[in-house]
């Protein structure tokens, strides 16, 4: 069961979704980590099968931005 508790806003923008999906895979990540890539593919596998294949791909390319926008990222430490 998951809730999404930012149902109280209706939304067509990307970083909205991308935020919510992004906070699920960290809360899943943190909890879940055996099962956490199946778990990437179904959800979105479901994504896509709702929103369509082009809208999910934005999604998911803002969740990769807005993963790299971490304090601990590899890819922004100045080595």
């Amino acid at each position: 069961v998951i809730i999404d508790f930012g149902l109280s806003k209706r939304t067509n923008d990307i970083e909205e979704y991308a935020i919510d999906l992004h906070l699920m895979f960290r809360s899943l990540e943190s909890t879940h980590y055996d099962i956490v890539e199946i778990s990437k593919e179904k959800v979105l596998k479901g994504y896509i099968n709702v929103v369509g294949k082009d809208f999910a791909t934005k999604i998911y390319n803002k969740v990769l931005e807005i993963r790299r926008r971490g304090r601990y990222v590899r890819e922004r430490r100045k080595e």
